[in-house]
Protein backbone atom coordinates (compact mmCIF):
# COMPACT_ATOMS: atom_id res chain seq x y z
CA UNK A 1 0.00 0.00 0.00
CA UNK A 2 0.91 3.30 -0.74
CA UNK A 3 1.66 5.60 1.41
CA UNK A 4 1.47 9.76 1.41
CA UNK A 5 2.15 13.02 3.17
CA UNK A 6 1.24 15.98 2.56
CA UNK A 7 2.46 19.06 3.86
CA UNK A 8 -0.20 21.77 3.09
CA UNK A 9 -1.96 22.57 5.95
CA UNK A 10 -5.65 23.12 6.14
CA UNK A 11 -7.51 25.99 5.46
CA UNK A 12 -9.15 27.20 9.13
CA UNK A 13 -12.67 27.50 8.15
CA UNK A 14 -14.33 29.25 10.83
CA UNK A 15 -13.31 29.24 15.06
CA UNK A 16 -15.67 29.73 17.87
CA UNK A 17 -13.55 30.44 21.25
CA UNK A 18 -13.50 31.77 24.49
CA UNK A 19 -10.41 31.70 26.82
CA UNK A 20 -9.31 28.38 27.10
CA UNK A 21 -13.23 27.25 26.12
CA UNK A 22 -13.59 26.64 22.35
CA UNK A 23 -15.39 25.26 19.09
CA UNK A 24 -14.01 25.43 15.76
CA UNK A 25 -14.10 24.23 12.05
CA UNK A 26 -10.81 22.96 10.33
CA UNK A 27 -11.22 21.99 7.03
CA UNK A 28 -10.74 21.96 2.61
CA UNK A 29 -13.04 22.62 0.00
CA UNK A 30 -14.02 19.02 -0.01
CA UNK A 31 -15.45 16.89 3.13
CA UNK A 32 -13.22 16.58 6.03
CA UNK A 33 -14.26 14.42 9.10
CA UNK A 34 -13.50 14.14 12.36
CA UNK A 35 -12.94 10.86 14.32
CA UNK A 36 -10.80 11.00 17.31
CA UNK A 37 -9.63 12.96 19.39
CA UNK A 38 -6.18 13.22 22.46
CA UNK A 39 -4.02 15.42 24.48
CA UNK A 40 -0.67 15.81 24.48
CA UNK A 41 1.71 16.73 27.63
CA UNK A 42 1.77 20.73 26.86
CA UNK A 43 -1.95 20.47 26.68
CA UNK A 44 -2.23 21.39 22.43
CA UNK A 45 -4.70 18.95 20.61
CA UNK A 46 -4.25 16.22 17.94
CA UNK A 47 -6.79 14.83 16.07
CA UNK A 48 -7.56 11.80 13.28
CA UNK A 49 -9.85 11.54 10.36
CA UNK A 50 -11.38 11.54 7.14
CA UNK A 51 -10.39 13.78 4.53
CA UNK A 52 -11.00 14.14 0.64
CA UNK A 53 -10.01 17.85 0.37
CA UNK A 54 -6.37 17.08 -0.17
CA UNK A 55 -4.46 13.76 -0.39
CA UNK A 56 -3.14 10.91 -2.80
CA UNK A 57 -6.39 9.83 -3.86
CA UNK A 58 -10.24 9.35 -2.59
CA UNK A 59 -10.58 9.79 0.99
CA UNK A 60 -7.23 9.89 2.82
CA UNK A 61 -6.47 9.61 6.75
CA UNK A 62 -5.84 13.36 8.18
CA UNK A 63 -3.93 14.25 10.69
CA UNK A 64 -4.56 17.66 12.40
CA UNK A 65 -2.62 19.46 15.44
CA UNK A 66 -3.49 22.86 17.30
CA UNK A 67 -2.22 24.31 20.40
CA UNK A 68 -4.06 24.13 23.38
CA UNK A 69 -6.86 27.29 22.15
CA UNK A 70 -7.43 25.52 18.95
CA UNK A 71 -5.04 27.47 16.89
CA UNK A 72 -3.83 25.06 14.39
CA UNK A 73 0.02 24.25 13.76
CA UNK A 74 0.11 21.41 10.85
CA UNK A 75 -1.87 19.10 9.19
CA UNK A 76 -0.43 15.29 7.86
CA UNK A 77 -2.16 13.28 4.98
CA UNK A 78 -1.84 9.30 4.74
CA UNK A 79 -3.52 7.20 2.12
CA UNK A 80 -3.27 5.05 -1.36
CA UNK A 81 -5.50 5.60 -4.57
CA UNK A 82 -8.76 4.46 -2.96
CA UNK A 83 -10.59 5.40 0.13
CA UNK A 84 -8.72 5.09 3.37
CA UNK A 85 -10.24 6.09 6.69
CA UNK A 86 -8.98 7.54 9.70
CA UNK A 87 -9.42 5.63 12.91
CA UNK A 88 -8.07 6.36 16.39
CA UNK A 89 -5.30 8.36 18.06
CA UNK A 90 -3.27 7.79 21.16
CA UNK A 91 -0.36 9.94 22.77
CA UNK A 92 2.31 7.64 24.47
CA UNK A 93 4.36 9.21 27.78
CA UNK A 94 7.36 10.81 25.52
CA UNK A 95 4.27 12.92 23.40
CA UNK A 96 4.99 10.49 19.98
CA UNK A 97 1.65 10.08 18.31
CA UNK A 98 0.34 6.99 17.13
CA UNK A 99 -2.61 7.04 14.43
CA UNK A 100 -4.51 4.46 12.84
CA UNK A 101 -6.52 3.75 9.91
CA UNK A 102 -7.56 1.48 7.25
CA UNK A 103 -6.21 1.21 3.71
CA UNK A 104 -8.82 0.07 0.96
CA UNK A 105 -7.07 -2.45 -1.38
CA UNK A 106 -7.70 -2.31 -5.46
CA UNK A 107 -10.38 -5.19 -5.16
CA UNK A 108 -13.32 -4.82 -2.30
CA UNK A 109 -13.00 -6.50 0.56
CA UNK A 110 -9.24 -6.10 0.98
CA UNK A 111 -8.66 -3.62 3.48
CA UNK A 112 -5.17 -3.17 5.64
CA UNK A 113 -4.57 -1.83 9.01
CA UNK A 114 -2.35 0.77 8.88
CA UNK A 115 -0.20 2.64 12.31
CA UNK A 116 1.97 5.20 12.15
CA UNK A 117 4.25 7.12 14.52
CA UNK A 118 4.44 10.73 14.50
CA UNK A 119 6.71 13.13 16.33
CA UNK A 120 4.89 15.90 18.09
CA UNK A 121 6.33 18.12 15.69
CA UNK A 122 4.88 16.44 13.10
CA UNK A 123 7.45 14.48 11.42
CA UNK A 124 6.78 11.04 10.26
CA UNK A 125 9.00 8.47 11.72
CA UNK A 126 7.45 5.10 10.08
CA UNK A 127 4.32 3.91 8.68
CA UNK A 128 3.45 0.01 8.35
CA UNK A 129 0.43 -1.71 7.65
CA UNK A 130 -0.88 -5.19 9.14
CA UNK A 131 -3.55 -7.55 7.34
CA UNK A 132 -4.09 -10.96 5.85
CA UNK A 133 -5.63 -11.61 2.15
CA UNK A 134 -9.15 -10.80 3.15
CA UNK A 135 -10.35 -7.09 4.84
CA UNK A 136 -8.77 -6.35 8.06
CA UNK A 137 -9.83 -3.19 9.98
CA UNK A 138 -9.20 -1.42 13.15
CA UNK A 139 -11.53 0.57 14.99
CA UNK A 140 -9.38 1.96 18.20
CA UNK A 141 -6.04 2.07 19.67
CA UNK A 142 -4.82 2.77 23.06
CA UNK A 143 -0.99 2.79 24.59
CA UNK A 144 0.10 0.79 27.65
CA UNK A 145 3.30 0.15 29.20
CA UNK A 146 5.12 1.38 25.66
CA UNK A 147 3.32 -0.87 24.27
CA UNK A 148 0.19 0.02 21.12
CA UNK A 149 -2.80 -1.81 21.63
CA UNK A 150 -5.90 -2.05 18.38
CA UNK A 151 -8.78 -3.54 18.29
CA UNK A 152 -11.16 -4.36 15.12
CA UNK A 153 -12.18 -7.39 13.24
CA UNK A 154 -10.58 -9.70 10.82
CA UNK A 155 -12.02 -11.96 7.55
CA UNK A 156 -7.97 -13.02 7.03
CA UNK A 157 -7.69 -14.82 10.03
CA UNK A 158 -10.06 -16.30 13.09
CA UNK A 159 -12.41 -19.33 13.36
CA UNK A 160 -15.44 -17.44 12.32
CA UNK A 161 -16.78 -15.72 9.55
CA UNK A 162 -15.32 -12.39 10.99
CA UNK A 163 -13.76 -12.29 14.30
CA UNK A 164 -12.66 -9.66 16.40
CA UNK A 165 -8.79 -8.79 16.07
CA UNK A 166 -6.65 -8.01 18.85
CA UNK A 167 -3.24 -6.61 17.58
CA UNK A 168 -0.29 -5.37 20.05
CA UNK A 169 2.75 -3.71 18.79
CA UNK A 170 6.32 -2.08 20.28
CA UNK A 171 7.26 1.48 19.81
CA UNK A 172 8.77 0.58 16.42
CA UNK A 173 5.66 -0.96 15.25
CA UNK A 174 6.73 -4.63 15.02
CA UNK A 175 3.68 -7.03 16.38
CA UNK A 176 4.18 -8.19 19.72
CA UNK A 177 0.95 -10.57 19.72
CA UNK A 178 -2.19 -10.93 17.57
CA UNK A 179 -5.27 -12.26 18.52
CA UNK A 180 -8.46 -13.04 17.73
CA UNK A 181 -11.78 -13.59 19.34
CA UNK A 182 -15.30 -14.62 18.73
CA UNK A 183 -18.08 -16.96 17.70
CA UNK A 184 -19.26 -18.90 14.87
CA UNK A 185 -20.69 -15.65 13.07
CA UNK A 186 -19.40 -12.41 13.08
CA UNK A 187 -17.86 -10.60 15.87
CA UNK A 188 -16.44 -7.30 15.69
CA UNK A 189 -14.88 -4.32 18.33
CA UNK A 190 -15.07 -0.76 18.04
CA UNK A 191 -13.46 0.05 21.17
CA UNK A 192 -10.74 -0.97 24.07
CA UNK A 193 -10.18 0.88 27.44
CA UNK A 194 -7.95 0.18 30.08
CA UNK A 195 -8.78 -0.48 33.53
CA UNK A 196 -7.52 0.19 36.71
CA UNK A 197 -5.73 -3.49 37.53
CA UNK A 198 -3.97 -3.19 34.28
CA UNK A 199 -6.21 -4.93 31.70
CA UNK A 200 -8.66 -3.84 29.08
CA UNK A 201 -12.66 -3.07 27.99
CA UNK A 202 -13.46 -4.03 24.89
CA UNK A 203 -17.10 -4.08 22.94
CA UNK A 204 -18.70 -4.47 20.25
CA UNK A 205 -21.47 -6.91 18.65
CA UNK A 206 -22.03 -10.45 17.32
CA UNK A 207 -24.09 -10.68 14.42
CA UNK A 208 -25.59 -14.49 14.00
CA UNK A 209 -27.95 -15.41 11.18
CA UNK A 210 -31.39 -13.09 12.12
CA UNK A 211 -30.32 -11.40 15.20
CA UNK A 212 -27.15 -9.02 16.67
CA UNK A 213 -26.28 -8.81 20.35
CA UNK A 214 -23.98 -6.19 22.51
CA UNK A 215 -20.44 -7.53 22.73
CA UNK A 216 -18.20 -6.85 25.63
CA UNK A 217 -15.22 -8.70 27.40
CA UNK A 218 -12.42 -7.94 29.89
CA UNK A 219 -8.78 -9.00 28.38
CA UNK A 220 -5.39 -9.12 29.82
CA UNK A 221 -2.15 -7.32 27.83
CA UNK A 222 -2.22 -10.77 25.88
CA UNK A 223 -5.56 -10.70 24.12
CA UNK A 224 -6.98 -13.51 26.79
CA UNK A 225 -10.48 -13.27 27.79
CA UNK A 226 -11.07 -13.10 31.55
CA UNK A 227 -14.86 -12.90 30.82
CA UNK A 228 -16.53 -12.50 28.41
CA UNK A 229 -20.95 -11.27 27.75
CA UNK A 230 -23.40 -10.55 25.12
CA UNK A 231 -26.50 -8.51 25.69
CA UNK A 232 -29.55 -8.51 23.28
CA UNK A 233 -30.47 -4.91 25.42
CA UNK A 234 -34.26 -6.14 25.19
CA UNK A 235 -34.62 -5.88 21.45
CA UNK A 236 -38.52 -6.71 21.23
CA UNK A 237 -37.46 -7.61 17.36
CA UNK A 238 -34.78 -10.17 18.36
CA UNK A 239 -35.82 -12.28 14.89
CA UNK A 240 -34.57 -8.83 12.94
CA UNK A 241 -30.66 -8.09 12.79
CA UNK A 242 -30.76 -4.67 13.84
CA UNK A 243 -27.15 -4.51 14.45
CA UNK A 244 -27.28 -3.79 17.79
CA UNK A 245 -23.48 -2.49 18.98
CA UNK A 246 -21.62 -1.71 21.72
CA UNK A 247 -19.25 1.94 20.58
CA UNK A 248 -17.59 2.64 24.01
CA UNK A 249 -16.68 0.85 26.78
CA UNK A 250 -15.31 2.63 29.71
CA UNK A 251 -14.30 2.11 33.46
CA UNK A 252 -15.82 4.32 35.67
CA UNK A 253 -14.43 6.10 38.92
CA UNK A 254 -16.27 3.41 41.12
CA UNK A 255 -14.81 0.43 38.91
CA UNK A 256 -17.79 -0.36 37.48
CA UNK A 257 -18.54 -0.46 33.96
CA UNK A 258 -20.56 1.84 31.26
CA UNK A 259 -21.68 1.02 27.88
CA UNK A 260 -23.20 3.21 25.29
CA UNK A 261 -24.07 1.77 22.27
CA UNK A 262 -26.86 1.23 19.22
CA UNK A 263 -29.96 -0.45 20.06
CA UNK A 264 -33.97 -0.40 19.84
CA UNK A 265 -36.00 0.41 22.50
CA UNK A 266 -39.13 -1.24 23.36
CA UNK A 267 -41.65 1.32 22.06
CA UNK A 268 -39.45 2.02 19.20
CA UNK A 269 -38.66 0.21 15.43
CA UNK A 270 -35.55 2.38 15.00
CA UNK A 271 -32.49 2.82 16.14
CA UNK A 272 -32.15 4.36 19.55
CA UNK A 273 -28.92 5.12 22.17
CA UNK A 274 -28.52 3.24 25.65
CA UNK A 275 -26.53 3.31 28.56
CA UNK A 276 -26.08 0.04 30.04
CA UNK A 277 -24.17 -0.28 33.41
CA UNK A 278 -22.36 -3.31 34.42
CA UNK A 279 -20.68 -4.61 37.49
CA UNK A 280 -17.03 -4.95 37.67
CA UNK A 281 -17.53 -8.80 37.01
CA UNK A 282 -19.57 -8.09 33.72
CA UNK A 283 -23.43 -8.25 35.81
CA UNK A 284 -26.03 -5.26 34.53
CA UNK A 285 -26.74 -2.81 37.01
CA UNK A 286 -29.44 -1.36 34.65
CA UNK A 287 -30.20 -0.71 31.12
CA UNK A 288 -31.91 2.35 30.20
CA UNK A 289 -32.47 4.03 26.52
CA UNK A 290 -32.28 7.64 25.75
CA UNK A 291 -32.92 10.51 23.55
CA UNK A 292 -35.20 10.60 20.10
CA UNK A 293 -36.58 7.31 18.49
CA UNK A 294 -34.55 8.08 15.02
CA UNK A 295 -31.60 6.76 14.60
CA UNK A 296 -30.27 7.63 17.60
CA UNK A 297 -27.07 5.96 19.22
CA UNK A 298 -24.04 6.43 21.71
CA UNK A 299 -20.77 6.91 19.91
CA UNK A 300 -18.50 7.63 22.89
CA UNK A 301 -18.54 8.22 26.69
CA UNK A 302 -16.03 9.56 29.43
CA UNK A 303 -16.46 8.99 33.40
CA UNK A 304 -17.01 11.84 35.88
CA UNK A 305 -16.66 12.27 39.54
CA UNK A 306 -19.21 10.45 41.51
CA UNK A 307 -19.37 7.18 39.04
CA UNK A 308 -21.11 9.50 36.44
CA UNK A 309 -20.56 9.71 33.03
CA UNK A 310 -21.42 11.78 29.55
CA UNK A 311 -22.39 9.87 26.37
CA UNK A 312 -21.84 12.02 22.72
CA UNK A 313 -24.67 10.37 20.78
CA UNK A 314 -25.41 10.81 17.11
CA UNK A 315 -28.38 12.04 16.18
CA UNK A 316 -26.91 15.60 15.09
CA UNK A 317 -24.21 16.68 17.72
CA UNK A 318 -25.33 15.53 21.02
CA UNK A 319 -24.07 15.13 24.47
CA UNK A 320 -25.78 13.89 27.72
CA UNK A 321 -24.52 14.06 31.12
CA UNK A 322 -26.02 11.09 33.49
CA UNK A 323 -25.14 10.44 37.64
CA UNK A 324 -24.25 7.30 39.11
CA UNK A 325 -27.91 5.83 39.11
CA UNK A 326 -28.26 6.57 34.91
CA UNK A 327 -30.70 9.43 35.41
CA UNK A 328 -30.45 12.57 33.29
CA UNK A 329 -28.29 15.53 34.30
CA UNK A 330 -28.50 17.57 31.24
CA UNK A 331 -28.48 17.12 27.56
CA UNK A 332 -27.03 19.58 25.17
CA UNK A 333 -27.06 19.90 21.14
CA UNK A 334 -23.87 21.23 19.40
CA UNK A 335 -23.95 22.96 15.82
CA UNK A 336 -26.97 21.77 14.83
CA UNK A 337 -29.54 23.20 12.61
CA UNK A 338 -33.08 22.99 13.42
CA UNK A 339 -34.55 23.32 9.86
CA UNK A 340 -38.27 22.45 10.57
CA UNK A 341 -38.34 18.79 9.83
CA UNK A 342 -35.52 17.77 12.36
CA UNK A 343 -31.83 18.73 12.91
CA UNK A 344 -29.51 18.25 9.46
CA UNK A 345 -28.21 15.01 9.46
CA UNK A 346 -24.75 15.93 8.25
CA UNK A 347 -23.29 16.55 11.84
CA UNK A 348 -21.29 13.27 13.44
CA UNK A 349 -21.26 13.42 16.93
CA UNK A 350 -17.55 11.36 17.80
CA UNK A 351 -15.11 10.97 20.72
CA UNK A 352 -15.31 12.49 24.01
CA UNK A 353 -11.86 12.97 26.06
CA UNK A 354 -11.34 14.50 29.84
CA UNK A 355 -8.90 17.51 30.61
CA UNK A 356 -6.98 17.60 33.70
CA UNK A 357 -8.63 21.07 34.84
CA UNK A 358 -12.27 19.93 34.90
CA UNK A 359 -13.09 20.61 31.03
CA UNK A 360 -13.00 17.79 28.13
CA UNK A 361 -13.37 18.17 24.26
CA UNK A 362 -15.43 16.76 21.97
CA UNK A 363 -15.04 16.23 18.67
CA UNK A 364 -17.26 15.32 15.00
CA UNK A 365 -18.33 16.59 11.69
CA UNK A 366 -19.99 19.54 11.06
CA UNK A 367 -21.92 21.07 8.43
CA UNK A 368 -22.72 24.58 8.45
CA UNK A 369 -20.62 27.00 5.73
CA UNK A 370 -19.79 26.05 2.17
CA UNK A 371 -21.68 23.20 1.52
CA UNK A 372 -19.27 20.47 3.23
CA UNK A 373 -18.17 18.60 6.06
CA UNK A 374 -15.74 20.16 8.63
CA UNK A 375 -13.81 18.53 11.32
CA UNK A 376 -15.36 20.04 14.79
CA UNK A 377 -13.36 20.20 17.87
CA UNK A 378 -14.60 21.85 21.01
CA UNK A 379 -13.18 22.84 24.41
CA UNK A 380 -16.49 22.54 26.83
CA UNK A 381 -16.41 22.89 30.56
CA UNK A 382 -17.91 20.51 33.25
CA UNK A 383 -21.68 21.29 32.43
CA UNK A 384 -20.89 21.29 28.36
CA UNK A 385 -21.14 25.10 27.85
CA UNK A 386 -18.05 26.91 25.55
CA UNK A 387 -19.42 30.36 26.09
CA UNK A 388 -20.43 32.68 28.95
CA UNK A 389 -22.83 34.28 27.28
CA UNK A 390 -25.89 32.51 25.39
CA UNK A 391 -25.51 32.64 21.23
CA UNK A 392 -26.56 35.91 19.45
CA UNK A 393 -30.01 35.49 18.12
CA UNK A 394 -31.87 37.30 14.84
CA UNK A 395 -34.36 40.05 15.50
CA UNK A 396 -37.25 40.22 12.87
CA UNK A 397 -38.97 43.33 12.54
CA UNK A 398 -42.34 42.36 12.15
CA UNK A 399 -44.46 38.99 11.69
CA UNK A 400 -42.62 36.03 10.37
CA UNK A 401 -45.27 34.99 9.29
CA UNK A 402 -47.14 36.84 5.80
CA UNK A 403 -48.22 36.76 2.06
CA UNK A 404 -46.66 36.14 -0.99
CA UNK A 405 -45.08 39.11 -2.21
CA UNK A 406 -44.35 40.59 1.33
CA UNK A 407 -41.46 40.11 3.56
CA UNK A 408 -39.58 40.58 7.00
CA UNK A 409 -36.49 42.55 7.69
CA UNK A 410 -34.38 40.14 9.93
CA UNK A 411 -31.57 41.54 11.39
CA UNK A 412 -28.51 40.18 13.73
CA UNK A 413 -26.45 41.99 16.15
CA UNK A 414 -23.92 44.60 15.43
CA UNK A 415 -20.55 44.84 16.10
CA UNK A 416 -19.11 41.62 13.92
CA UNK A 417 -16.81 41.71 10.80
CA UNK A 418 -18.75 39.45 8.24
CA UNK A 419 -22.01 38.46 7.84
CA UNK A 420 -23.23 34.76 6.12
CA UNK A 421 -27.49 34.41 6.02
CA UNK A 422 -27.87 30.70 5.59
CA UNK A 423 -31.46 29.17 4.73
CA UNK A 424 -32.49 26.13 4.86
CA UNK A 425 -36.13 24.33 3.19
CA UNK A 426 -37.24 21.52 5.27
CA UNK A 427 -35.92 19.10 2.86
CA UNK A 428 -32.54 20.61 4.04
CA UNK A 429 -31.88 22.80 0.19
CA UNK A 430 -29.21 25.40 1.94
CA UNK A 431 -29.37 28.44 0.10
CA UNK A 432 -26.05 31.45 0.75
CA UNK A 433 -27.04 34.70 0.02
CA UNK A 434 -24.29 37.47 -0.99
CA UNK A 435 -23.30 40.28 0.90
CA UNK A 436 -21.91 41.23 4.41
CA UNK A 437 -24.69 42.91 6.20
CA UNK A 438 -26.25 42.22 9.64
CA UNK A 439 -29.50 42.38 8.13
CA UNK A 440 -31.58 40.47 5.67
CA UNK A 441 -35.01 40.69 3.71
CA UNK A 442 -36.32 37.43 4.39
CA UNK A 443 -38.90 36.85 1.38
CA UNK A 444 -39.26 33.23 1.01
CA UNK A 445 -40.37 29.99 3.48
CA UNK A 446 -37.84 28.16 5.36
CA UNK A 447 -35.49 28.76 8.18
CA UNK A 448 -32.61 31.13 8.77
CA UNK A 449 -29.87 31.59 10.55
CA UNK A 450 -26.84 33.83 10.55
CA UNK A 451 -22.92 33.01 10.92
CA UNK A 452 -21.72 35.65 12.43
CA UNK A 453 -17.87 35.97 12.80
CA UNK A 454 -14.89 38.66 14.45
CA UNK A 455 -11.40 38.95 15.11
CA UNK A 456 -12.04 36.79 18.75
CA UNK A 457 -14.23 33.76 16.43
CA UNK A 458 -17.93 33.04 14.78
CA UNK A 459 -20.83 32.28 16.81
CA UNK A 460 -24.27 31.20 14.71
CA UNK A 461 -27.80 31.83 15.59
CA UNK A 462 -30.53 29.79 16.74
CA UNK A 463 -33.06 28.93 13.98
CA UNK A 464 -36.05 31.70 13.12
CA UNK A 465 -38.74 29.82 10.99
CA UNK A 466 -40.40 32.26 8.54
CA UNK A 467 -43.69 31.08 7.12
CA UNK A 468 -44.54 32.48 3.34
CA UNK A 469 -48.54 31.70 3.09
CA UNK A 470 -49.15 31.44 -0.90
CA UNK A 471 -51.93 32.58 -3.00
CA UNK A 472 -54.44 30.47 -3.92
CA UNK A 473 -55.25 29.53 -7.64
CA UNK A 474 -57.60 31.72 -8.76
CA UNK A 475 -60.59 29.96 -10.71
CA UNK A 476 -63.56 31.28 -12.59
CA UNK A 477 -67.01 29.31 -12.82
CA UNK A 478 -69.87 30.75 -14.66
CA UNK A 479 -73.13 31.21 -13.49
CA UNK A 480 -75.29 30.97 -16.53
CA UNK A 481 -74.93 30.68 -20.42
CA UNK A 482 -71.54 31.17 -22.59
Amino acid sequence: MKSFLLLLLFIFCTSISNAQRFEKYYGGPGADYGVDVAVLSDQSIVSVGTSNSYGHGGDDIVVTKTDSAGLLLWSRYFGGAFNDQGKSVAISTNDDIYVCGVLMGAVAGTEDIQLSKITKDGIVLWTKTYGGSASDIVNDITIKNDSIYMIGSTKSFGAGQEDIYFLSTDTAGTIITTKTIGTTGKDLANSISKTIDGNFLIGGRSDFDITSEVFVAKINIHGDTLWTKRFDCNNPYSTSNFNITANAVIELTDKQILIAGLGVGNTSTFFQAFHLRLDSLGNTIYLKYFGSYTYNYGVDAIAISNGGYIISADYGMMLNKFDNAGASVWSKSYQNVYYGSGYQNSNFARTLVNLSNGQFLFTGTAYILNSTNDIYIAKLDSNGFAYSSSNPVITPAGLTTFCQGDSVLLTSPTGYTSYQWIKSTTTGVKTYYPGNLNTLYAKEDGGYICVLTKSDGTRLTPYLRVTVNQFPTATVTASGPL
